[in-house]
């Protein structure tokens, strides 16, 4: 297994695979935050939270 790494990396079809796929997860990862960024969010994590704390019974 460790020759069929080696050859693949040694390889310059190995290279461009991997220059590929690390330029196609970066452009993924653009869009995933430009699509977050303009859909309307939902209610914020911090104004859960506090209503989940405000319901909780006192400990005493």
């Amino acid at each position: 297994m460790k020759d069929l790494i080696k050859k693949f990396a040694d390889e310059e079809l190995g290279n461009a695979v991997v220059d590929w796929t690390v330029l196609i997860a970066g452009a993924v990862m653009m869009v995933t935050a430009v699509v977050l960024a303009v859909v309307e969010p939902g209610t914020p994590v911090s104004e859960a939270v506090s209503e989940i704390i405000e319901t909780q019974p006192l400990a005493g």
